[in-house]
């Protein structure tokens, strides 16, 4: 909403591996729960590279490949994934962003940190769980319409 109050635009509808952008246009990029995602992950690398300056931030998250911090979490991951029909929660990059930090390296990128975090979601009806399936951005997985 700042942004906006600024003059600031939405941008448009594009492919991440295709920008309408110049080179070092922004002074941030945010990419949150996408990397996972995005293909080919390599050439969406490079485009954020160009189209950002490299004098501000450029914060990324994705969903940790370590799996569950506790327990009791892996008691209700496997729940889920029961519940689902699954054998585990899967995304295209997978594999690619186990090799993330050597990706990043190719495009003069850098990885500042690296942790896991935990945010609890109650799941205390229905539709909260449809919703919080639908969330997790897995591809194949369809779902009721809400």
């Amino acid at each position: 909403m700042a942004a906006r109050a600024n003059g600031a635009e939405r941008a448009p509808a594009c492919e991440a591996d295709s920008l309408p952008f110049d080179d070092a246009s922004f002074t941030a990029v945010a990419c949150v729960m996408a990397l996972m995602l995005l293909q080919p992950l390599d050439d969406c690398l490079a485009e954020i590279a160009r189209g950002w300056h490299p004098t501000g931030p450029s914060p990324c998250s994705f969903p940790a490949g370590a799996g569950p911090l506790s327990a009791h979490d892996r008691q209700r991951r496997g729940s889920l994934l029961t519940a689902l029909r699954r054998i585990r929660f899967s995304h295209p990059n997978n594999r690619t962003i186990s090799r993330l930090h050597d990706i990043v390296q190719r495009h003069n990128l850098t990885i500042e940190a690296d942790s896991s975090r935990r945010f609890p979601y109650p799941i205390a009806t229905v539709d909260a769980a449809y919703h919080f399936v639908e969330s997790r951005y897995l591809p194949g997985m369809v779902m009721r319409n809400a």
